[in-house]
């Protein structure tokens, strides 16, 4: 039986008896969330047809060119205003020093901040880095090194002055104010191989002993570290196995974290919705080595040259600082080597055991503290290499013969 369509007028057998219908087939369409509407009221944006509420919830108009975009495709200011990537890279910046977003103009010639720029006339910071390696000492990175750059931030309540520890270690750390930090101060690494760390382990023991003169970083409620890795380190496929675990195993990061939930929300989110959409996407982050539009991520892509790892809880205790470390160093070297079927705590865990020597802070504190920890690997595929197991996988990748206890 043929209708009239309530839109068109056009006289059908094809026709959809919806609302005040019926409607032909050619005025009646889907947006992709499901609902139906009628040629007319939908929002044709980027080749798509979207119902007016996800129009509205999925794009956003620009701030400053009032272009529209998707919403997971905008900039968001410390204001909340939103911007496309054209603009907001036109209008804002990041201080070299605290890592804030400024406006463009406000930048000096340093690259600071004014707030900065004057802590810096005053002699507080002053990167200049070096680029430590076994045997090297250089201006410039080698391309394609990965270089580990440490912040600790520290209190102390009697006020006592950061400047006796960078006179000490001139040529290894600087210092420099953060207002998030109460009463307190960060101290920033020059970019030094894992190599020269562990060669050079001592210089960063005897930095940790100010815990002796009355420093802290754990028992404190703004205290962490960050860790910043080189993305020339990493190609696409290996960030991505990287990310894919660290994501992947939230409990198992925020039990090497040391951090409390509440506080791993507000200061290095775990969850990959936090920033909208697709910028958060891992095939995306791992591609571009870019993608979220807030520093507070887990890890933070803001940064032109490194990948900020901002999880872990400030610590002076030796064992814990490096065990921070190791757990990144044995986790580039278990996500380069190993596929994805790979990537669950389980065989990361079998892996450390085997290097437990390499790793022997990180080995020894998380075997000390696994009672604290509940096991939960993300789902893995089944064509394991039929099951291999994880010593035949490291024969396979490195040579190592060594027997692993099940």
């Amino acid at each position: 039986m043929s209708k009239e369509c309530t839109n068109c007028g056009e006289t059908t057998e094809n026709y959809h008896d919806w609302g005040n219908g019926p409607y032909c087939t050619a005025c009646f369409i889907r947006c992709d969330c499901g609902n139906y509407m009628i040629v007319g009221t939908q929002h044709e944006f980027d080749s798509r047809n979207l119902c007016p509420s996800c129009f509205d919830r999925l794009t956003v108009v620009c701030c400053d060119c009032s272009t529209i975009l998707w919403l997971v495709d905008s900039m968001r200011d410390n204001n909340a205003r939103r911007y496309c990537m054209e603009c907001y890279e036109g209008l804002y910046t990041f201080c070299e020093s605290c890592e804030e977003e400024t406006y463009q103009d406000d930048i000096d010639g340093n690259g600071y901040c004014p707030g900065c720029s004057e802590s810096t006339d005053r002699g507080y910071y002053n990167p200049r880095w070096r680029y430590y390696d076994v045997g090297e000492n250089m201006s410039r990175a080698r391309e394609g090194r990965l270089y580990y750059g440490l912040e600790l931030e520290v209190e102390n309540e009697d006020n006592v002055s950061e400047g006796p520890i960078e006179r000490a270690f001139p040529d290894f750390v600087a210092t420099k104010g953060d207002g998030s930090i109460y009463n307190g101060f960060e101290i920033v690494s020059h970019p030094a191989t894992y190599e020269w760390i562990v060669e050079n382990r001592s210089k960063w023991e005897d930095i940790l002993s100010i815990r002796d003169q009355g420093f802290r970083s754990f028992n404190t409620t703004t205290c962490g570290i960050h860790i910043h890795m080189s993305k020339d380190a990493f190609g696409e496929k290996h960030l991505y196995r990287f990310l894919k675990f660290f994501y992947g195993q939230p409990d198992f990061v925020r039990f090497i974290s040391q951090r409390s939930q509440g506080k791993l929300d507000e200061w290095a989110n775990m969850n990959l919705d936090y920033d909208n959409g697709r910028k958060n996407d891992l095939k995306y982050k791992s591609k571009h080595k870019a993608g979220n539009g807030n520093r507070y991520s887990a890890i933070n892509f803001q940064r032109d040259h490194t990948i900020e790892v901002r999880v872990f809880r400030g610590n002076l205790n030796p064992r814990a600082f490096f065990k921070n470390l190791q757990f990144l160093e044995s986790l580039v070297r278990f996500t380069k080597n190993f596929t994805m079927p790979y990537m669950t705590v389980e065989y990361y865990l079998k892996y450390v055991k085997t290097h437990k020597e390499e790793f022997e802070d990180l080995h020894g504190w998380i075997k000390d503290n696994m009672n604290k920890y509940t096991n939960t690997p993300i789902e893995t595929t089944t064509d394991v290499r039929d099951e291999m197991s994880l010593g035949e996988a490291i024969e396979l990748h490195t040579g190592c013969r060594t027997v692993i206890a099940r």
